[in-house]
């Protein structure tokens, strides 16, 4: 989430527009700075992670002295700016836009979905949540559904519950395709810093190291893939709590040669990686509203096998796999492998997914309910 309001706030600003980013404490930033063109607002000792009632207070303090009376429209990242909508009406000619990225009741079917009994345990928590969404839903001007998913979940109940399916609108998460494209000639340089040479096929996945992200059914569909095509290599990208657990699984199935673990990467970084990479594999298990790394291996011209819930953007690109098949998982690897080497790299993003489309659809959205549309 935090990934898409950057990039959206960084486009705002370039179409001539002002914004104003409030958000919690960053580790090496204290007080309030431009970047990007971006003012950004850091609320100290409001830790990241989870929204509590200290970021509310924290933000709506600061709105309230700072915003009221130079804001055209407040942009909630998914509940961030629940703090604010008791001073909602003092505004009535701003607009208030959530930006959804799932349901409660998503998370709690999602977090059913593993069969994992901790998971099932914290949906609890967002079961304690849902009324609370409800009540902010009813009071919102809009809500902006980033994917066809989120949007199908937020026309059905128990989601829909109280509030009018006027406010409900559909505005794909965009790329950066100046950052995510194809780049034939991406360097043989970044292959060999892994030991891995030219002609290799390379396989990627880029996620946060967490259970329900499935890198371990990755890991466990590699193993099976070895003995198809000998010579190919798996990259993880990023981070999380389950990275030494899935490092242990590569040592146990005497993968360490073949599967190179990149840790978290700035996106300049990741965008090169995929680049130089033949598939992209995401076999998570969460329900995800629409997976910004699969719209990433897309604008950079990845085929991509990914989980079957998953929802489908380019249909021609993609193989839908059950995560836990892992034998049927290798030979799609292999099948698609052998395919990717045959065609030339080009973007295979459909322009509505484009960041400057889905910004665009944003301002649009906005000037028509400033002016009362």
């Amino acid at each position: 989430m935090e990934i898409v309001a950057w990039d959206m706030s960084r486009e705002l600003v370039r179409l001539g527009n002002s914004v104003r980013m409030i958000t919690t404490a960053l580790p090496d930033r204290r007080g309030e700075f431009m970047q990007d063109g971006v003012h950004v607002v850091p609320l100290q000792n409001i830790p990241s992670g989870c929204y509590s009632r200290a970021w509310w207070g924290a933000s709506r303090a600061y709105f309230e002295q700072h915003c009221l009376t130079s804001t055209d429209a407040v942009l909630s990242v998914s509940a961030a700016a629940f703090g604010l909508l008791t001073v909602k009406p003092k505004l009535k000619d701003v607009p208030f836009i959530m930006q959804a990225h799932g349901t409660s009741w998503g998370e709690i079917v999602s977090k059913w979905h593993t069969g994992r009994l901790r998971s099932m345990v914290g949906s609890l928590r967002n079961l304690y949540w849902m009324p609370k969404d409800l009540w902010a839903y009813r009071h919102l001007d809009a809500i902006v559904a980033v994917g066809q998913r989120v949007y199908r979940d937020l026309e059905k109940a128990p989601s829909c519950w109280g509030w009018h399916s006027s406010k409900l609108h559909l505005i794909n998460n965009g790329i950066d395709t100046g950052l995510f494209y194809p780049e034939p000639d991406a360097g043989a340089d970044l292959r060999a810093s892994v030991g891995i040479g030219a002609g290799a096929p390379l396989i990627i996945s880029a996620s946060r190291l967490h259970n329900q992200k499935g890198v371990q059914h990755g890991i466990r569909s590699f193993d099976k893939l070895v003995s198809q095509v000998p010579d190919a290599h798996y990259l993880i990208a990023g981070d999380g709590p389950e990275r030494q657990a899935l490092e242990s699984l590569v040592r146990q199935l005497k993968l360490t040669d073949r599967v190179h673990f990149l840790g978290a990467l700035d996106r300049g970084t990741l965008a090169r990686w995929l680049q130089v990479s033949d598939l992209f594999l995401f076999l998570t298990e969460h329900v995800e509203g629409l997976a910004l790394n699969v719209l990433e291996a897309l604008a950079c011209g990845l085929p991509v096998i990914m989980s079957e819930h998953l929802q489908v953007i380019a249909p021609k690109a993609t193989v839908l796999a059950n995560p836990r098949d892992l034998d049927t998982n290798a030979h799609l690897m292999a099948r698609v492998i052998r395919n990717a080497s045959q065609r030339s790299r080009s973007s295979r993003l459909p322009t509505n997914f484009s960041l400057s489309h889905s910004v665009s659809q944003y301002i649009y959205l906005i000037n028509r309910l400033r002016s009362g549309g």
